[in-house]
């Protein structure tokens, strides 16, 4: 059956549904390699693969120019062997959300475990660990990745910052302010073995997108966790940040 993950989405918000394998869970490589055998298939994965956003059935049946009666069954076997992940987004308005699908990254991973780019990463954060590089160093390289990213105000900019740098997310209010879950994370493979180090990147990124989109982290839970599992982060507005730039314009 199914592993499903229920949360109290907001409008806009997107939530992975039915997805069939987690992090941690081993993917058949033969199967794997037996579904993207069909040219049909090959060509909506690599689509999927190429692209930042979800697709709905009508979207790739348009792209590869063939009816959606057609590509649901590819769809559908893509997505009960882990190759892609069907999406539920909720617009707030009446009736039921719409699907859309996207790759799934760990079977990247599960096809070519030993991908040059993995491999390396490991070695890296073996060097790392054998230097003595602790928390606080793997924090401030983290800050340093965001070069380049000028995030929105808010938790939307936020969100789509943490996007371009790889994570998917889905987000929820909670008590002391809005939680974002990451349902994907592009350090996994390294991370279970170096988790002060990944987990210190990863914080250092994120304390430095929220300050870049006028928000604070309030609590910050380990990045990894059991399978199937949603490491998350509370944001808040960060009202000093607030008050400063009222200062600004007053004077």
């Amino acid at each position: 059956m199914a592993a499903r993950v229920s949360l109290a989405l907001k409008p806009g918000v997107a939530l992975k549904i039915g997805v069939k394998r987690g992090y941690g869970q081993a993917m058949d490589q033969r199967q794997l390699f037996k579904v993207l055998a069909d040219d049909t298939r090959w060509t909506l994965f690599s689509i999927l693969n190429e692209s930042d956003r979800g697709w709905s059935v009508q979207e790739l049946a348009d792209k590869v120019c063939l009816h959606p009666n057609s590509v649901r069954p590819h769809l559908d076997q893509m997505r009960e062997s882990g190759l892609v992940v069907l999406e539920a987004h909720h617009t707030g308005q009446p009736g039921r959300p719409l699907h859309r699908y996207r790759a799934n990254p760990q079977a990247i991973m599960s096809v070519w475990p030993e991908a040059p780019i993995g491999t390396l990463a490991s070695v890296l954060a073996d060097l790392a660990d054998s230097h003595g590089i602790d928390g606080d160093a793997a924090r401030a390289a983290g800050r340093d990745l965001i070069e380049g990213l000028e995030p929105a105000q808010g938790v939307s900019g936020f969100t789509k910052a943490l996007e371009q740098v790889g994570f998917h997310t889905v987000v929820r209010e909670g008590e002391a302010g809005t939680v974002v879950g990451f349902v994907s994370c592009p350090y996994r493979p390294v991370a279970d073995e170096h988790a002060e180090l990944v987990c210190g990147i990863h914080q250092g990124l994120c304390d430095a997108l929220a300050e870049g989109s006028g928000l604070r982290i309030i609590d910050a839970g380990q990045l990894v966790l059991e399978a199937d599992t949603v490491c998350e982060v509370c944001v808040a507005p960060d009202e000093t940040q607030s008050v400063t730039i009222l200062e600004k314009i007053a004077t």
